[in-house]
């Protein structure tokens, strides 16, 4: 998102520009889409300069490509648009991460990179927007626009959705065998607090086998363990 120098600024994460960029992710995706076609970068730009009118100097589709570094080129909606129709792939498949960079940090947002696909997904709720928004395809002057979003001839948001349920599901089984013993886990603490007090429950767990006898914490005169 462009900043203007003369907004007011506001507080945020100290560490908010230190992470990865999701113009990096674009980038990283470029070049892999474009290998998966088989271009070289002169072809690639010969492809894309067919639709822009003019084409890219090596150096500027290296630069487009490069994306570890200080240096990320920025990419606008109507590039990712034309880059989806030279490299033939969705606008989506753009924001898929690198692989390896699930402990990383997205900038800005401080979001962890692996929760990126869930922009992709969307909650159930984003999902009833983009229902809304296609439902307002309706006029006369949409033609066979809101069809081909539903039941076109590929079909494709119905898959769309039967793969959103599809990748929560393996997700779910993923991670359900590591979060259900956690769940159980933090339960216990949290009954262990209720039921002992904090005090009670850091005693016995500052104890260990081999202790000879239990310590008593004393009081100050607020009350306070001394």
């Amino acid at each position: 998102m462009a900043r203007s120098r003369k907004s007011n600024t506001v507080p945020r994460h100290p560490d908010a520009e230190k992470g990865l960029n999701a113009n990096s992710v674009v980038s990283y995706r470029i070049r892999s889409a474009r290998e998966r076609k088989g271009y070289t970068q002169q072809e690639f730009a010969q492809e894309l300069g067919k639709l822009t009118g003019h084409v890219l100097p090596q150096s500027s589709i290296g630069a487009m490509e490069r994306w570890e570094g200080d240096k990320q080129r920025m990419f606008d909606a109507h590039e990712l648009y034309l880059l989806s129709l030279v490299l033939d792939v969705p606008i989506a498949y753009f924001f898929i991460p690198p692989p390896g960079m699930n402990t990383e940090l997205m900038r800005d947002s401080r979001y962890e990179v692996n929760a990126l696909p869930l922009r992709l997904i969307g909650t159930d709720d984003q999902v009833a927007a983009f229902d809304e928004a296609i439902g307002e395809l309706t006029g006369s002057e949409d033609g066979d626009l809101a069809p081909g979003f539903v039941a076109g001839p590929a079909g494709w948001f119905k898959r769309f959705r039967e793969w959103r349920l599809q990748r929560l599901y393996q997700l779910e089984t993923k991670y359900d065998d590591r979060l259900n013993p956690l769940a159980r886990l933090l339960q216990e603490l949290g009954n262990d607090i209720l039921e002992h007090g904090t005090r009670g429950f850091l005693t016995s767990r500052a104890r260990i086998d081999g202790d000879p006898i239990a310590f008593k914490l004393e009081e100050d005169d607020d009350g306070e363990a001394g």
